[in-house]
Parts: C-alpha cells; sequence; structure tokens
C-alpha cells in the first residue's frame, strides 16, 4: 500500500513528518542535518528550530552524526568546535555546529585549540601545510593578510597559539571557513594556498 503525504508544510520529507524520523530523534530535539565540507573536511551539522521542539544537546548530535547521516570514518571521532545561530535569507532560525574529524584516541586538545579574545573563548583547528611560510620573507608577505580587529592576546595564549602550530606543523588555524595566524600579538587572516 503507497504512503500518503502528511500533508504539512515545512519538513524534509513529504511522507515523514520531522517529528517521526530519526533527524529529530523521534519528537526529543530539532531537525539536525549533517553536511560535510569537501574542502576543509570539517563536518556541519544544522539545527533547525522548528515544530516547537527543544534544541538538541551535544549527546544528541553526536547520535545523530552517527546514525544514517554519517559523515565521518568508523574509526574516528567527532570534535565540537563552535556553534552559531542565525536566520536564514527567508527568516527561518538555525544553529550551525561545526566538528572537526579528530582519529579515536587523539584527545580533543590536540584536535582543537582554545584561546581567549576579546573576553571570550574561540576555537581553532590547524590547517595542514606542506611548509612554513615564514622560512622564506616573501612567502610570509604572501601569506599573511591584514590583522583581525580587537584580537590582542595575552602572553599566555600566544605562547598557547605557538606550542599548537608548532605540534601541528602549520601557522594556519581554521575557525568558521576561514584561516588566521599569529602576527605580532594579534591574529591575522592569512592564506595557506599563497606559497604553494
Amino acid at each position: 500500500m503507497q504512503q500518503q503525504e502528511h500533508g504539512e508544510k515545512g519538513h524534509i520529507n513529504v511522507l515523514i513528518r520531522d517529528q517521526d524520523s530519526e533527524i529529530t530523534s523521534y519528537g526529543r530535539h530539532c531537525r539536525l542535518l549533517v553536511f560535510k565540507d569537501v574542502e576543509t573536511g570539517l563536518i556541519t551539522i544544522r539545527e533547525d528550530i522548528k515544530h516547537g521542539l527543544p534544541e538538541s544537546s551535544e549527546a544528541d548530535r553526536q547520535k545523530v552524526a552517527k546514525g544514517g547521516q554519517r559523515m565521518h570514518p568508523r574509526n574516528s571521532k567527532l570534535v565540537h568546535v563552535s556553534s552559531e545561530r542565525y536566520q536564514s535569507a527567508i527568516g527561518h532560525e538555525s544553529i550551525e555546529h561545526t566538528y572537526v574529524i579528530a582519529r579515536n584516541g587523539v584527545k580533543d586538545s590536540d584536535a582543537v585549540l582554545a584561546i581567549t579574545v576579546g573576553g571570550r573563548w574561540l576555537k581553532f583547528l590547524p590547517h595542514p601545510m606542506r611548509s612554513m611560510p615564514s622560512d622564506k620573507p616573501e612567502h610570509w608577505l604572501r601569506f599573511q593578510l591584514q590583522h583581525v580587529p580587537g584580537t590582542e592576546l595575552s602572553e599566555q595564549d600566544q605562547n598557547r597559539i605557538q606550542r599548537f602550530m608548532r605540534l601541528h606543523k602549520t601557522e594556519a588555524l581554521i575557525r568558521d571557513g576561514k584561516h588566521y595566524t599569529l602576527a605580532g600579538g594579534l591574529l591575522a587572516y592569512c592564506d595557506p594556498t599563497a606559497i604553494h
């Protein structure tokens, strides 16, 4: 027997309501949709605030990401980087949860760098590089872009960044799809592709 359309607007599937599917854990939380950025390898879980359902917990997001929408290998885990609330162009409220894929057995602190910028904590991932821009002045000039206003860092955070970058053999960090480096006690935007 053919399944009938439910006739309600705003659901992903015309046959199954969001509340009756895995994407809300059958009505336990808001709709969660999992995406993978093919360039950065980052996993994004978009949480759509709809249908009067409660917002998800970290455990909810991990469960959905390991289910039918899985985008990361079986021998890996997702480490949370950031969550940003926004409104779509048509006025729908959503939250974008960003994750890095880490190998099982890797500590979260080895995959993510947390520093204080302007009184709030921000998390960054290492961006792999084949060579270090600071090895050659002409490479650094192409690599470093403008400073990021309001990102003065304490000496402690500067040292933490430098240790983290040495550990991961890189001079570029990534957050929300943008690349950063450390320059003169501040964060600066950078272009890791400029020296390859």
